[in-house]
């Protein structure tokens, strides 16, 4: 019997490692910056890149005998890359979350009618780096990574801290057909 949905593919240990990645190197990312900004005493920028369900094993930086990520190995070989990690979580909702707040998806899960979005308690770092004068801003394309509720987020949540956050960029939605 083939298994299908999400359980099969939170299974996948190339999956789990992409995702963990992806958090690991934001994480890092912001980390590292910090630190500069401290060292330097002068405003600095941070930049999350997060990319959902994208397959390590198909990528050129992790061997791929193909040239299918020429951007991103350009952009790695400035940084930091992650070979082994680990996700908070299999799923979108509770990994965004944790990247955006540093909580466990065990906050997220304990609300009510199992709403998945971040309480209203917790503040992520959009909110901190808006309240500390930085413009903040967001650019999604997936209708799950959204900045208010909608048919895949019912909750959403995902906007909030941010001074503009683009869901409808045309450079960013996939193409069709």
């Amino acid at each position: 019997m083939r298994r299908s949905g999400i359980g099969r593919l939170a299974k996948r240990p190339t999956l789990r490692a992409l995702i963990a990645l992806v958090a690991l190197l934001g994480i890092g990312a912001v980390v590292g910056a910090l630190v500069r900004w401290r060292a330097s005493g002068r405003p600095l920028n941070a930049i999350i890149i997060l990319v959902d369900t994208l397959r390590a094993d198909h990528l050129s930086l992790y061997g791929y005998e193909r040239a299918t990520s020429p951007n991103l190995d350009r952009f790695f070989r400035q940084g930091v890359v992650f070979r082994a990690a680990r996700s908070q979580a299999p799923c979108t909702f509770p990994s965004v979350n944790s990247l955006l707040t540093s909580h466990y998806p065990s906050q997220f899960l304990a609300q009510p009618e199992k709403r998945m979005g971040i309480p209203d308690d917790v503040p992520s770092i959009a909110e901190i780096l808006h309240a500390r004068g930085y413009a903040t801003v967001a650019v999604s394309a997936s209708p799950v990574v959204s900045k208010t509720g909608t048919q895949h987020n019912k909750f959403g949540g995902f906007g909030r801290g941010f001074d503009a956050f683009d869901e409808n960029s045309a450079a960013f939605r996939p193409r069709v057909g």
